[in-house]
């Protein structure tokens, strides 16, 4: 019989989470490009925000009580990915844990000890995110010619 301090149970424990981990980032790509594709066909960014709200409320209902967010970050979320690329929103997206620590540090609310492997390793994820965020928007690599990245004009031409 497996205990809950046994090392088997932390392990299957660990497996589990990083693989619902995975799944999460997964879906968020797909769904991102999904909405990337919606929004270059001539969707406003705010009917995707309730569509994905009565999909989610459908599906997901009896665990709403659970889940309570605010629908305007979304609505920022989509405006932004309108306004720039779906790489730009998703890299953006990931640094917000950086600058909340980098807020709680100037405010005092987060305590830095410099000698600290804890802080060390805040620290040293900060300038990474924001690195790898930096890199992401500031260096253009090859245009991909993706069909959904196309605009709706040069897709109806292409298949006459």
């Amino acid at each position: 019989m497996l205990k809950a301090g046994s090392d088997a149970v932390g392990g299957l424990m660990g497996i589990s989470s990083i693989f619902s981990f995975k799944d999460a980032v997964g879906g968020l790509m797909g769904f991102s490009i999904i909405s990337k594709f919606a929004l270059n066909q001539g969707m406003s960014q705010h009917v995707l925000v309730v569509y994905r709200h009565v999909i989610a409320t459908a599906v997901i209902a009896p665990f709403a009580i659970f889940l309570d967010r605010l629908v305007i970050d979304q609505n920022l979320f989509y405006t932004g990915m309108k306004l720039t690329t779906a790489t730009f929103a998703a890299a953006i997206s990931n640094v917000y844990p950086a600058f909340a620590f980098a807020m709680a540090w100037v405010l005092r609310l987060e305590k830095v000890k410099i000698r600290s492997v804890h802080s060390l390793a805040k620290i040293l994820g900060t300038i990474v995110t924001v690195g790898g965020v930096m890199f992401m928007t500031l260096v253009r690599g090859p245009t991909l010619n993706l069909p959904w990245a196309r605009s709706a004009g040069l897709l109806s031409s292409s298949f006459k």
